[in-house]
């Protein structure tokens, strides 16, 4: 209210501040989870913890897909593990730890998609948090399982969730000209 208020146009123009905020509403969110992996990526505990809940992770979600453990639709993890998995995604993908790579391969595709034929998925909250932690700190490796992920999916929010992930992804990899080589 009052004569500022009513100068201000009804229709910003788009390179404005407010209007570039909105439209990236997480880009502090991922700010601050980079700022958070930069810290734990120094502790060798954290670390050593990473590696074995991701790859705990991974033969759980392989022992779904094999049969021997039986699947029920998005149980495979409980929804609380899968920002603790997520944010030990990013630290492995940010210290770029060879153990990742074969992991994150197994992971993610295999969280996406239920063994069978049915569209459901073994857990969907695992698969947006780990494609959230892709986009965040990419890994060639962990968009090549992104790009896997969207290949084999068969439930449609899921897929129109890790969709949104690529191209951002794609972009953050660039940036990380170190490691955006081994792109094959």
């Amino acid at each position: 209210s009052g004569p500022a208020a009513r100068a201000r146009p009804a229709i910003e123009p788009i390179g404005t501040p407010r209007l570039r905020a909105m439209r990236a509403p997480h880009a502090r969110l991922w700010r601050l989870a980079r700022a958070e992996v930069g810290v734990l990526a120094d502790d060798a505990a954290y670390i050593d913890f990473a590696r074995t809940i991701l790859e705990q992770a991974a033969r759980h979600i392989a022992a779904i897909h094999d049969g021997s453990v039986p699947y029920a639709a998005d149980a495979a993890f409980a929804t609380a593990d899968s920002p603790v998995l997520a944010r030990a995604a990013r630290v492995a993908a940010y210290r770029d730890d060879g153990w990742f790579r074969p992991v994150i391969a197994v992971l993610l595709p295999l969280a996406c998609v239920a063994p069978g034929t049915a569209k459901s998925a073994p857990s969907q909250s695992l698969a947006m948090a780990l494609g959230h932690a892709v986009e965040t700190i990419p890994t060639p490796e962990s968009l090549l399982a992104l790009r896997t992920a969207l290949a084999q999916v068969r439930h449609a929010g899921i897929r129109k969730k890790l969709e949104r992930n690529l191209k951002p992804a794609e972009r953050a990899l660039a940036e990380r000209p170190d490691i955006a080589w081994r792109v094959g």
